[in-house]
């Protein structure tokens, strides 16, 4: 196993099987490598995350584990690039499953391990998969835009983007 101090913070040291040291207790304890313990990790949205203690100005920041360990063992995120975790699994930190990507390579991985959320899953979606393909359906049979929208109680707008295939294109045309 491999384990570096964290750039942006040494008294923390990271690990390449996506572990986590932080200080002890003690003075002397941020420069002792043995009294370093396992941090525990906050989950949010399936991603761990580190609070990390700047000593300096008193302020604890949660940075995701798996930001820091590609800074540690590979450098700054180069702009336009994100992390990546290869095999699909958000809390798999190790070195070897993250890369800093493009945010399009990121999001084919995210469709190939079907962690893309699509439809329904996304947060903001306002119809189902029934009411897209039931407005597909009464669009192809003449029903006029405005028509669907206030049928399903959505902006016009809305309804010419599934039209359109701007959204919802996972949903095959029903006509």
């Amino acid at each position: 196993m491999n384990i570096k101090p964290y750039p942006g913070n040494h008294r923390y040291l990271v690990c390449d099987d996506g572990t986590i040291l932080g200080p002890g207790r003690g003075p002397k304890s941020a420069h002792n490598m043995n009294r370093h313990k396992e941090l525990k990790p906050h989950i949010n949205d399936g991603y761990k995350f580190a609070g990390i203690y700047w000593k300096e100005t008193g302020i604890t920041k949660r940075i995701p584990y798996h930001k820091m360990v590609l800074e540690t063992f590979v450098g700054p995120r180069p702009p336009g690039m994100e992390a990546g975790h290869l095999n699909g699994n958000r809390i798999d930190n190790r070195y070897e499953n993250l890369r800093w990507i493009t945010q399009m390579e990121n999001q084919i991985h995210r469709r190939e391990h079907g962690t893309l959320p699509l439809g329904e899953m996304v947060h903001s979606a306002k119809l189902t998969e029934a009411l897209v393909k039931q407005s597909k359906l009464l669009w192809a049979n003449g029903m006029k835009l405005t028509e669907i929208a206030k049928l399903f109680g959505v902006n016009r707008s809305t309804i010419g983007r599934v039209i359109s295939g701007k959204t919802w294109k996972h949903i095959e045309n029903t006509h």
